[in-house]
């Protein structure tokens, strides 16, 4: 059976999906990555992702990516040194911390884009668990908007 997300009227992506994802806990302090179930979150699913961080710790690889995020891709951010990073770049910067902290981790920040405009963002990182104890794979999602200068 599938664990719906629930309702609370949030339109707020990362807080549904923290809302799931606390819902599908259990008691335990994550839940594992076979409790996610993509149906239950089919509205917010194309804005997800799931990462690997363990299996190779200097570059995390997607096991999943949603869709929606294609459009991030070619967003470039500029800032003091960080000419080249992107959305799933800042969104995966705090990947270290939900392992370590074992909790979830949001990321909210206005970044000044190559063209002049601003792109805001927000990000959730939720670590998951392999069947044990231990975080092995971190659900995310992560969505932006662009404003004029």
């Amino acid at each position: 059976m599938v664990s719906k997300a629930p309702r609370t009227g949030e339109r707020r992506m990362f807080r549904r999906l923290l809302g799931y994802w606390q819902g599908q806990c259990a008691g335990r302090p994550f839940p594992a990555i076979v409790d996610i179930q993509p149906e239950a979150i089919a509205d917010i699913w194309s804005s997800c992702f799931v990462l690997d961080p363990v299996s190779n710790p200097h570059f995390p690889y997607f096991r999943y990516l949603g869709p929606s995020l294609a459009q991030y891709v070619g967003v470039l951010l500029s800032g003091q040194s960080d000419w080249a990073l992107g959305l799933l770049d800042k969104a995966m910067y705090n990947c270290r911390a939900a392992i370590e902290t074992q909790a979830p981790v949001l990321t909210e920040d206005e970044v000044p884009r190559l063209d002049g405009t601003r792109f805001l963002f927000r990000s959730i990182l939720l670590p998951l668990a392999d069947g044990g104890r231990r975080v092995r794979y971190l659900l995310g999602a992560a969505n932006g908007t662009v404003r004029a200068p």
